[in-house]
């Protein structure tokens, strides 16, 4: 008994692994079955319970034996047998694990899974780190020509009131050469710059999406068929697909003619001396049976020819007829009796054979 719709046995089994979500689909028999929900595909039978994220799901297929394998990047995640479900309704659950499947490859991603992509706090000061490293000996000289205009009048003040103290005026010149470049590396955490790479991470995710692909070699067992190739595109279901399964060329019916083969049946030891004795008895009568067939050819011809000398031409005609095939099948009889004895010897030694 399988059905689509979530069932109290579906949401026993998605409780008894600790998940709270919403049956979308179920396919079920009496000892196994397949819940779908939005985001996972489980399976559970007699040996346990597996589920796969529909994520990483990346290929189900089937073989002819009926065994369902659910891939993901990993290796094979899922094994299950579908013999015992209905054909239609394994078709239609699988072409829902496909749509479900693209929509939820096309959902954002969260952020924790990138493959050492740029992070939006770690990449901007490496960045900047890189930029100051390459640049220090060019703009070092540059930056103190154009900020010592700034702070020149607020030094040079006190330095109007005492002409002779212009010597020491380059002194603290490079005193203030120094701390510019510090202020400056403080510019770049400011930039806005970092959130932009995050919100293009997603849309970079996003086409990395792989489609899944549904197939299955077409098996004979009489339980069950799947369908045999539903290859699912990146948008359009291509509902069509499933409607080649009628691959109803492998009927295996020529193993029937290899089980009609005859089997040699054997007699008990009781049955084959009687089998002997009347094969002795027949062999007996082959003789006899040609010795009156030369009697009566004899007799037939030598009453024939009397009828013939006393004018009874028709009725000697006659005599001779009948005893000639008269004599042809006492014959007959006496080879038909010789092959009975022969074909009875025959069996009789070859069950002696068998019983040594």
């Amino acid at each position: 008994m399988t059905e689509r719709t979530a069932s109290g046995r579906a949401q026993g089994a998605l409780k008894a692994i600790g998940m709270d979500e919403t049956p979308v689909s179920v396919l079920e028999r009496d000892d196994a079955l397949f819940v779908l929900t939005a985001r996972t595909l489980v399976y559970q039978d007699g040996g346990g319970t597996r589920r796969v994220t529909l994520r990483d799901l990346t290929r189900i297929h089937s073989d002819e034996q009926g065994v369902l394998r659910v891939e993901t990047p990993a290796g094979t995640a899922l094994t299950a047998s579908l013999l015992g479900f209905d054909v239609a309704q394994v078709q239609a659950f699988f072409a829902q694990v496909r749509d479900t499947t693209a929509r939820a490859k096309e959902q954002p991603a969260a952020p924790l899974p990138t493959p050492g992509g740029l992070k939006t706090f770690g990449a901007p000061p490496a960045a900047a780190d890189t930029a100051p490293a390459g640049s220090p000996p060019q703009p070092a000289p540059v930056r103190p020509a154009a900020e010592p205009p700034p702070l020149s009048p607020a030094r040079t003040a006190p330095a109007l009131g005492t002409p002779p103290a212009t010597p020491d005026a380059p002194a603290p010149a490079p005193a203030a050469v120094s701390p510019a470049p510090a202020p400056v590396r403080t510019a770049p955490p400011e930039t806005a710059t970092p959130p932009a790479p995050a919100a293009t991470r997603p849309v970079a995710e996003a086409p990395a999406a792989r489609p899944v692909v549904i197939s299955s070699s077409a098996f004979t067992p009489s339980a069950a068929r799947t369908p045999t190739l539903i290859t699912e595109p990146p948008r359009a279901p291509e509902r069509p697909a499933p409607a080649v399964p009628t691959p109803v060329q492998p009927a295996p019916t020529p193993a029937t003619p290899a089980a009609q083969t005859p089997v040699p049946v054997t007699l008990p030891a009781p049955r084959l001396d009687e089998l002997a004795r009347q094969a002795d008895a027949v062999e007996g009568l082959t003789g006899r049976l040609r010795f009156l067939g030369g009697v009566l050819f004899v007799g037939a011809l030598a009453l024939a020819v009397v009828q013939f000398l006393s004018g009874a031409r028709l009725d000697g005609l006659w005599t001779l007829l009948s005893g000639g095939v008269g004599t042809i099948a006492l014959l007959a009889l006496a080879d038909m009796a010789r092959l009975l004895v022969l074909s009875a010897r025959a069996r009789r030694s070859a069950d002696g054979s068998d019983d040594r």
